[in-house]
């Protein structure tokens, strides 16, 4: 995207052909999709386009009576400001104006899309003189003028046949755009109009009679030296005081008849373009993003002089991409339709005078005052930026620039208070996003050899605007992922195809972008995609879920949205989407059972006694990443599982931004903040209760519950969350501790046995740590001895043969009396009735003596309790240090 320089933001409106009755549905049993829905999703296809020669389309929502509003990019001088100009500056810039405009087509019409509304005003200039087209999407936007109405131009711009057609079907195509370009380049010589005014029926057939007569141009200069506008006698087009070249391309186009029209493409190898030279194509972010080759990354695409560089001294935030400055604008608390209300474009009625005169059927609305105003006006009206302008004056101006690896005594450092703010108030922070929208472009585009800072800024916030971004940078998509995504069938039938399409209208259909035909287009292609490049998965209720945050991030790159949400699922989710996924989704709920027995044991032993267990409410959160929940009854367990939407997009946004910050294990964490949320209401609901609770749940505090991940996961042994050997994923681990405790020792970094169904039963849960964990918690120069409490359980003899240091003896027998344990003797209350942050119990692997002793404990509510894997026996690989402990190599 380029800088926004001198150029502001402009918008124009439409408004919808139909407004549906709110009681239509279509055939799946679905509410019918507003005309304005797809509008809104073919939008993304146009702001995806970059050229030097077209405005960029920056947003678009929608408004009262499905009207639409269209923010684009907007220059306060069109082409008409050129004909004021003497005759010698005109025909010096008619090469460049040509140029300009015939590349900017050329752009358009290789991507299928056509101007249709090419006029002296949808041509503008920038203060330096470069020549941009605006408003050409309106055509893409309204599928021809389908959807809004766009109604026929009566004018010397359009097209002959734009005025033959008969049946009212309009028969544009790129050549429409040629002749319009004509009409221009003409206007340019002639330093005229053709017509001031909107043409009347008369002066239509009047222009129609002249244009009918080959050559086309020598007759219109006829017909305007007849009326005495043209000074000069025409008898041929070579007497003309132009050059031939000028000349010869106006004649081609202006061709009575499209097929004898030249393309655009044609017309640039015209001779007088030769010495014209091409504008750099400006390098998105996300085509430098992806390409293996990062020699140009550093290279500006807009070469600044020192006089344009001087000019924005007082105004630096204007040498700024032009994206980014638009949503700073936003947040400055600008609104579009907001502004055309208070300069009378738009009125606003009572709500009284809009109510329908008559009802009939199935609620359609007849009369009311509204539908007088269902008009669109394809005008841009400039949209103030005094907001934006006063907000800049009162920062910094070092902030649009931050540098990366060095720091200056002048430069403003980071400020850090700021992110201790909740996440919406943060995102909503205009100073606080201008540092970090600037901070992150700057990052992404020296990817990846800045991937580590990267990250290391993404685990405070991730701006809204670079959020796709930032995250397929986390995930490490490959760069030739276009190759990979191109080459997968996406279009053979399947079985799952009908599963496919019934779910994709039901996946957050709030999202005006994600529900449109569009979005419906691309969910169907990239989950089709997704099965078939993996055939080893099937297709699990829930992936559509999964895929709604990328596909909504990358809504104009399925390819990199496809390349998201494989990674995602090979980092969080392995084997979840096995045709037979019992045994992993077994071993996930039985750690994060013994992650709840950890953290809070209170609500562990509750859930005990009422019988109800993860399978009946954990299941959606971990199968889609908290992007669902279940609505579950109490016969239906498993079998009878139905979904429904849990987290609105924004709010999933943070969920996942820490999610993908964090390790393979962070999951099982949010899902115990989850239930700690909760925790009141659920200690006070009996199972059918807690059913009910969990299928209506209340509203969650979003940031409480992710602060109280973050503490789940700083005390919940990550050797407990890991312990999964057929889901654990070790690449995406983000802290030293977890490569560590995990790679040392073993694939997994502790060799635990897998129990039998009836040895757990019989023994109790019982959370376990490995040797390497505790003994780097141990071995820290500023861990707080006293902060972990080591409970060896053999008797006095064995405990003084050999033990771990700092560890104290409470031999099983004087807790247990005949296998049974009624109440904790004295000594032992008042060795736990101080605040650990951890519990150790030390016993022998011969013998499930320390996880009983375990399992008491926890019964006996008392939090973060665990016990050593592998028992006292894991001592022989280690050496004494004092009071420590170090491995033996």
């Amino acid at each position: 995207m380029r800088l926004l320089l001198d150029g502001h933001f402009g918008v124009c409106t439409l408004v919808s052909r139909f407004e549906l009755a709110t009681t239509e549905y279509g055939p799946n049993g679905l509410p019918l999709t507003p005309v304005s829905i797809s509008i809104i999703g073919r939008f993304p296809t146009l702001k995806a386009l970059s050229f030097p020669y077209l405005c960029a389309y920056l947003d678009i929502h929608r408004g009262k009576y499905e009207r639409v509003f269209v923010i684009s990019e907007h220059y306060s001088k069109n082409f008409y400001s050129i004909l004021e100009e003497s005759s010698d500056v005109r025909l010096r810039q008619f090469v460049r104006i040509a140029f300009s405009i015939l590349s900017g087509l050329d752009y358009l019409h290789s991507r299928g899309i056509c101007h249709t509304l090419l006029t002296g005003e949808t041509v503008l200039l920038s203060e330096h003189g470069t020549v941009r087209l605006s408003n050409y999407g309106l055509h893409h936007l309204t599928d021809g003028g389908k959807d809004a109405p766009l109604e026929r131009r009566h004018d010397c711009y359009s097209a002959p046949e734009l005025y033959a057609n008969g049946d009212g079907k309009q028969c544009v195509g790129p050549k429409v755009d040629i002749w319009s370009l004509g009409i221009l380049l003409l206007e340019l010589l002639l330093g005229f109009r053709v017509f001031e005014v909107e043409l009347s029926p008369h002066v239509v057939a009047l222009w129609l009679g002249v244009i009918q007569r080959e050559p086309v141009l020598l007759s219109v200069l006829s017909w305007l030296q007849k009326e005495q506008r043209l000074s000069q006698e025409v008898s041929s087009l070579t007497n003309l005081p132009w050059p031939s070249g000028f000349r010869v391309l106006i004649s081609k186009c202006l061709q009575l008849k499209p097929s004898q029209r030249p393309s655009a493409s044609e017309l640039l190898k015209a001779s007088i373009f030769d010495q014209e030279e091409k504008e750099m194509v400006p390098a998105q972010l996300e085509q430098i993003f992806l390409d293996s080759s990062l020699s140009h990354i550093g290279e500006s695409n807009q070469r600044l002089s020192d006089d344009v560089l001087s000019k924005y001294i007082n105004e630096p935030f204007r040498l700024r991409p032009i994206d980014e400055i638009y949503f700073i604008w936003t947040l400055c608390g600008s609104k579009a339709e907001a502004i055309l209300v208070k300069e009378n474009v738009i009125e606003e009625l009572p709500p009284i005078v809009c109510l329908p005169y008559l009802i009939i059927g199935d609620l359609h609305l007849l009369g009311g005052l509204k539908n007088h105003r269902r008009v669109a006006n394809l005008n841009i009206y400039s949209l103030s930026m005094k907001n934006l302008t006063e907000k800049m004056k009162t920062v910094n101006p070092l902030v649009h620039f931050p540098l990366l690896e060095t720091e200056l005594q002048s430069f403003p450092r980071l400020d850090r208070s700021a992110q201790s703010l909740p996440l919406l108030v943060k995102e909503k922070d205009v100073c606080y996003q201008l540092k970090r929208t600037a901070l992150f472009r700057r990052l992404l585009a020296a990817y990846p050899y800045t991937r580590e800072k990267l990250i290391s800024e993404a685990v405070f916030d991730i701006p809204p605007i670079y959020r796709g971004l930032v995250w397929a940078a986390i995930l490490d998509i490959p760069y030739n992922i276009t190759d990979i995504y191109s080459d997968v069938d996406k279009e053979t039938e399947a079985a799952t195809d009908r599963q496919i399409e019934v779910d994709i209208p039901r996946c957050h259909q709030y999202d005006e972008l994600l529900s449109s035909p569009t979005g419906h287009q691309k969910f169907k292609r990239i989950i089709k995609a997704w099965t078939a490049f993996h055939p080893q998965y099937v297709y699990w209720q829930g992936l559509d879920s999964l895929c709604a945050p990328f596909l909504y991030l990358h809504f104009n790159d399925e390819c990199l949205a496809f390349g998201c949400l494989t990674a995602f699922i090979n980092s969080f989710l392995k084997d979840f989407f096995l045709k037979d996924n019992s045994a992993v989704m077994r071993e996930y709920l039985t750690v994060f059972e013994n992650a709840l027995a950890f953290y809070d044991c209170q609500l562990y032993n509750h859930f005990c006694k009422i019988n109800f267990h993860p399978e009946l409410y954990a299941i959606p959160w971990f199968l889609t990443m908290f992007a669902r929940r279940c609505l579950c009854q109490a016969s239906s367990r498993l079998s009878m599982l139905r979904f429904v939407d849990v987290m609105p997009l924004y709010k999933l946004f943070h969920v996942w931004d820490l999610l993908l910050v964090s390790g393979n294990c962070f999951p099982i964490c949010i899902g115990v903040a989850i239930l700690s949320q909760m925790r009141r209401l659920l200690l006070q609901s009996g199972f059918n209760e807690c059913i009910l609770l969990f299928s209506d749940i209340p509203e969650v505090n979003l940031e409480n519950c992710l602060k109280e991940a973050v503490s789940a996961y700083r005390i919940i042994p990550k050797s407990l969350l890991y312990n999964r050997p057929l889901s654990a994923v070790l690449s995406n681990c983000t802290s030293w501790i977890d490569s560590y405790v995990l790679k040392v020792g073993g694939e997994l970094g502790m060799k635990m046995e897998q129990m039998s169904k009836d040895e757990d039963r019989e023994n109790g849960l019982f959370p376990e740590i490995c040797a390497h964990e505790l003994l780097y918690y141990l071995d820290q120069e500023d861990a707080n001895s006293s902060a972990f409490l080591l409970i060896d359980v053999r008797n006095e003899e064995e405990y003084a043969r050999k033990t771990f240091p700092r560890s104290r003896n409470v031999p099983y027998t004087v807790v247990f009396k005949e296998g049974e344990c009624i109440r904790l003797p004295p000594l032992l209350e008042d060795l736990l009735s101080r605040d650990y942050r951890m519990v150790v119990i030390i016993g022998s692997s011969r013998d499930f003596r320390a996880r009983k002793f375990a399992a008491a404990l926890i019964d006996f509510n008392y939090n973060r309790v665990c016990v050593l894997h592998g028992g006292i026996e894991v001592i022989k690989y280690y050496s004494v240090h004092g009071n420590s402990l170090r491995r033996i190599e």
